[in-house]
C-alpha cells in the first residue's frame, strides 16, 4: 500500500502510551480546575452573604427617596452608609414637626433615651460637666426607679428632663392609644416622686413618630390630647440602629455618624437635634461624647436644652 506508513508493534506500543498519558493529564487538569473553581465560588459566595458590621468608620454617604408629608412638614431621607465590608442603609428623620419651632440661631440640643444607668450616666454627667454643656435626658420610669439618685443628678446639674414611657415595652406602648397614655402617665408619676415638683410633658415616642409613619400617628394625636409635646431628632450617632456590633461601634465610628447625618439631616442649617442613648449598654457612646461636643464647638453651635 503506497503512501501508508507501516509501524511496528513496538511503535505501536509507544504511541498508544502517549495518547492515553495525555488523556490522562487532560482529566487531571480539568479535575484540579473544577476543584479550585468550586473554591473560589464558595469564597465569593460568603463575602457577599456573610453578614458583617465592624467599626471600620463609614467612608461614603449617599442619600435618596426622600419623602415629605406637606400637611404637617414631616420628612425621612433614606441613608446610605458604605464601610470597607458592607453598606448600612437606614431611615434618617427630619426632626421638623409642628411642636419644634424654628430657632434662628446655630445651635445644636444633645438628648441621650433609656436611661439613667448606672455604668452610663454617670460618665455622660461628668462629661457634660466638664464641658459646661447642658442637654435633655428622655427617660424610662422603670429606669428612674433604679436609679433615682441619677435622674435628682441630671436634674440638680441644669439638664432638662423628658418622658421615655415607663416601661419602653413597644408591644405594650403601641398597643392602644389609652395604654400609651397611660406609660407616660406612669412614668410622669415616677419622675415627680422622685423630683418632687415637676410639671413638664415634654415627651420622645420609643422608636420616634414621624408623619410617614401612619400607623403611629393615632397614638401621638392620643398624646397631644392629653397635653403632652413631644421631639423626635434629626441627627444620631446610630448608638442603637439594630445592625450595632456585640460591644457597640467604636468612638470615632459613633463621631463619624454624628457628623454625617448632621450634614443630611438638617434641613435649615441652624438647628440640630442629636440623638444618643445612656443605656447600660452604651459605654462607647460616653466615650465619643468629648469628641462629639468639640466637634459642634468647633461647628460654631451653641449648645441648648429642649422645653
Amino acid at each position: 500500500m503506497h503512501g501508508q506508513k507501516i509501524y511496528s508493534d513496538n511503535e505501536r506500543y509507544k504511541h498508544y502510551k502517549k495518547k492515553k498519558n495525555r488523556k490522562r493529564r487532560g482529566v487531571f487538569i480539568i479535575a484540579v480546575c473544577s476543584v479550585v473553581l468550586l473554591f473560589l465560588s464558595f469564597f465569593v459566595s460568603q463575602k457577599i452573604f456573610e453578614p458583617k458590621v465592624n467599626n471600620e468608620k463609614p467612608n461614603a454617604i449617599t442619600k435618596s427617596n426622600k419623602k415629605n408629608d406637606t400637611k404637617s412638614g414631616g420628612s425621612i431621607i433614606k441613608l446610605s452608609l458604605k464601610t470597607n465590608e458592607q453598606e448600612i442603609k437606614f431611615a434618617q428623620p427630619l426632626a421638623n414637626e409642628e411642636y419644634q419651632s424654628a430657632d434662628p440661631e446655630k445651635c445644636v440640643y444633645l438628648t441621650f433615651d433609656d436611661g439613667p444607668s448606672k455604668s452610663v450616666t454617670p460618665l455622660i454627667l461628668d462629661t457634660l460637666k466638664k464641658y459646661n454643656v447642658k442637654a435633655t435626658f428622655f427617660v424610662i420610669g422603670s429606669m428612674a426607679e433604679q436609679s433615682p439618685d441619677l435622674l435628682k443628678r441630671e436634674h440638680d446639674e441644669g439638664h432638662t428632663i423628658g418622658n421615655h414611657t415607663y416601661s419602653h415595652k413597644m408591644n405594650l406602648v403601641y398597643s392602644t392609644p389609652e395604654a400609651c397614655v397611660a406609660e407616660y402617665e406612669k412614668s410622669e408619676g415616677v419622675i415627680k416622686s422622685i423630683l418632687g415638683q415637676y410639671d413638664s410633658k415634654l415627651i420622645r415616642f420609643p422608636g420616634g413618630i414621624f408623619d410617614t409613619d401612619k400607623n403611629r400617628l393615632i397614638y401621638r394625636q392620643a398624646l397631644v390630647n392629653a397635653g403632652y409635646h413631644y421631639y423626635n431628632w434629626n441627627c444620631s450617632d446610630q448608638d442603637s440602629d439594630g445592625r450595632v456590633p456585640s460591644g457597640g461601634y467604636a468612638s470615632s465610628v459613633l463621631l463619624d455618624w454624628v457628623k454625617r447625618t448632621s450634614l443630611v439631616g438638617n434641613t435649615t442649617g441652624q438647628r440640630l437635634i442629636v440623638l444618643m442613648h445612656d443605656a447600660p449598654a452604651k459605654k462607647t457612646t460616653a466615650e465619643a461624647l468629648p469628641s462629639i461636643i468639640e466637634y459642634f464647638q468647633s461647628k460654631g453651635y451653641k449648645f441648648k436644652i429642649l422645653r
